[in-house]
């Protein structure tokens, strides 16, 4: 990337932080936040942290390879963790401001060459101008070099990265900008436009990036105290950098959601996308041809246009203290690097709890699948879980453990499928209540 991320995310957040209006409230255009701060489903109060943290790491697959032309295994790694972190959200009198962020660095004693730090922050901010006009700014940046099983997943959500989806333990940096507008059109019809701005940067060389935009649209129009229905559009932009082709999108979803018994909240969304996908690609020659010319494959370009169902499930139980969330989701994504355009099904559950005083538990599972839309690849997928714990100790420490486990699936036998990262650690936080991890 030409420009620096650190100074695209100064010029996106300064208009943010200077912004002036206050936060009354719910009112007519309450419809959720983005769930930036929150933990078991609730929001927060601005909290940091600093911990330590020794590790166990099984399982790394780094882009490399051995001089046998094998990726290259290493054994199990004991290793230190330390880091700083903060999460919660502040509400001010028309504004909210919600904040995740964590950042460590890594050391392993017997192979610091797999030494490195990682870097995740997401900001959010809204601001009611009125009681139909609200505006959405969320911020989204990071740097890791961990997949799922042995690190913090990427944000999540909207995020473009997805770190289900992650091939290989190589430096991953992305930066994502967006804004949503909300408008009352009525007491019980909802407006909402908006569009978003990214860029995935890897460092190795034969992985590819992208750039990109989104611009969506909706209306959702509240049928009753507890139902809504509403429709949406969405049109995508990916360019792969370095000739790799580009891909647009047009999404077309009917949504429903609706609360009952107090605590539930089912939401369901489907429709179709159409995908144009463009690239480059090897073609085998006929055997004739290749001894003439003397090459045995030819680069040529590729365009495929893809009509395909998505739709998105999620269910979620809110108890006083805990959370509890289960979803499905079909859609469309600028891959992980090796497989560009791809279509993404993704399974998932988490349960979160955070105690009053001592106690806070959070486990999750997710499986992903990924099939290209644009080259003839062998389908990947990858099965994650988790499970952290943390006791308050007293006088601001914790005491935290944690588990994390992953399988992938690739139709290469030398490539690495299992890795997990076992962990215990101290985290220093003032506050009364225990840490909580999602």
């Amino acid at each position: 990337m030409k420009k620096s991320p650190s100074v695209l995310l100064l010029f996106v957040l300064c208009p943010l932080v200077f912004a002036q209006g206050n936060f009354s409230g719910p009112g007519i255009l309450s419809t959720g936040t983005g769930g930036v701060g929150q933990r078991s489903g609730q929001d927060v109060n601005l909290r940091f942290l600093g911990n330590a943290t020794g590790v166990y790491d099984t399982g790394l697959t780094p882009y490399a390879i051995t001089k046998e032309r094998t990726l290259v295994q290493p054994e199990g790694l004991y290793g230190v963790e330390v880091g700083l972190g903060g999460y919660g959200r502040h509400t001010f009198r028309r504004s909210q401001l919600g904040l995740d962020y964590s950042g460590n660095f890594r050391h392993y004693p017997s192979a610091s060459t797999y030494d490195g730090s990682n870097q995740q922050l997401r900001l959010e901010y809204i601001v009611e101008k009125s009681r139909r006009l609200r505006f959405d700014f969320n911020q989204s940046a990071g740097t890791q070099n961990f997949g799922t099983a042995l690190g913090s997943s990427f944000g999540g959500g909207d995020v473009i990265v997805d770190s289900s989806s992650i091939l290989f333990d190589n430096r991953t940096s992305y930066l994502q900008s967006s804004m949503t507008t909300r408008y009352a059109m009525t007491g019980r019809t909802t407006l909402s436009m908006g569009g978003s701005y990214y860029t995935v940067h890897r460092s190795a060389s034969a992985l590819v990036g992208v750039n990109g935009y989104t611009l969506q649209g909706s209306i959702e129009h509240q049928t009753s105290r507890t139902n809504k229905i509403g429709v949406a559009y969405q049109h995508t932009h990916y360019d792969f950098p370095r000739a790799f082709g580009e891909t647009d999108i047009n999404m077309y979803m009917g949504t429903w959601s609706s609360s009952f018994g107090r605590s539930w909240t089912l939401g369901l969304s489907a429709g179709v996308f159409t995908a144009a996908v463009q690239g480059v690609q090897s073609t085998a020659l006929d055997p004739d041809i290749a001894a003439l010319l003397g090459i045995g494959n030819l680069q040529t370009i590729f365009y495929r246009e893809n009509i395909i169902p998505t739709g998105q499930i999620n269910l979620m139980k809110r108890f006083r203290r805990a959370n509890w969330n289960a979803q499905y989701n079909r859609t469309v994504t600028p891959g992980n690097g090796v497989f560009l355009t791809s279509r993404q099904e993704t399974y998932g559950s988490g349960f979160s709890y955070t105690g009053l005083r001592r106690w806070s538990f959070s486990a999750s599972g997710n499986v992903a699948k990924l099939s290209s839309l644009g080259l003839d690849l062998q389908p990947f997928s990858q099965i994650s879980g988790s499970a952290s714990i943390s006791y308050n100790l007293g006088a601001g420490f914790n005491l935290t453990a944690g588990y994390l486990r992953r399988h992938q699936d690739l139709a290469i036998s030398t490539f690495r499928k299992d890795s997990s990262r076992t962990s215990i650690g101290i985290v220093f936080s003032p506050g009364e209540l225990p840490i909580s991890f999602h």
